[in-house]
Formats: structure tokens, C-alpha cells, sequence
């Protein structure tokens, strides 16, 4: 048993999320905040428990320029 082995994943794909809710489970949900000004995106990198409530994706095809209706 090595309880001081730890995995982290990055992903976008929000239903990986509900791992956290299976019986037994270890995985555990945490996120960062990220603020938006001009053409840029700020991470403050404090990790806060539970999932991201927010999606920066549509942000970041505007930064890139493309167009995408609300």
C-alpha cells in the first residue's frame, strides 16, 4: 500500500469529474480561478476544492480570432 502516490490530471472533459462521487473512491476534485483582461488569461494557482465552475474555452477562440455566436 502506497498512500503517498499521487496522480493529477488536467482535462475538459467535465463527467471525469463524477469519479469523485463513487463509493470507496480516492479521487478528489480541485481547481484555479482564472481572470480575464485584454488579449490575456491570469491563473492565480491557488487549488481550491471541487470542480471548475467556469470554461475559458470560448475566450481563448476569441483570443485567436475566431468568431463564435453567444
Amino acid at each position: 500500500n502506497k498512500d503517498w502516490i499521487i496522480g493529477l490530471i488536467s482535462t475538459h472533459d467535465y463527467q471525469l469529474c463524477d469519479f469523485e462521487d463513487e463509493p470507496g473512491g480516492r479521487i478528489k476534485n480541485y481547481h484555479f480561478i482564472e481572470t480575464y483582461s485584454d488579449d490575456a488569461i491570469q491563473f492565480d494557482y491557488r487549488l481550491r476544492s471541487g470542480p471548475c465552475k467556469t470554461s475559458n474555452a470560448r475566450y481563448l477562440m476569441r483570443m485567436i480570432g475566431i468568431d463564435i455566436l453567444d
